[in-house]
């Protein structure tokens, strides 16, 4: 009695040990959505101090979209993918943060 249930033991082990554990990944790679956000944050603070008006906003975002060939469902989900980790939402603005630091840099 003890082989047949020390069996089916080692099968069920073996089994959720061979199984494919893929860590989830984000919609779009983060090295291009750090820099498109990058590029939306700047272009959200912009409209802000500028006084443009939200739809002048939206459609320079929208654009930069465009640019990078983003859906909004792409950036969307992209999004909740990085929320719902505080580490890789803290790695991603660590990388956000370096790509506004560089368009400064480019800037001056």
């Amino acid at each position: 009695m003890r082989i047949p249930l020390l069996l089916i033991l080692c099968t069920i082990a073996f089994a959720a040990c061979s199984r494919n554990d893929q860590t989830p990944s984000p919609r779009i790679p983060e090295d291009r959505f750090a820099s498109y956000y990058a590029s939306a944050l700047v272009i959200t603070q912009e409209g802000k101090l500028l006084k443009y008006d939200t739809l002048m906003t939206r459609h320079r975002i929208d654009s930069l979209q465009r640019t990078y060939q983003f859906s909004k469902e792409d950036v969307e989900e992209t999004m909740k993918f990085y929320h719902n980790d505080l580490n890789r939402w803290k790695d991603l603005n660590l990388k956000v943060v370096k790509n506004i630091e560089e368009m400064q840099k480019k800037n001056e």
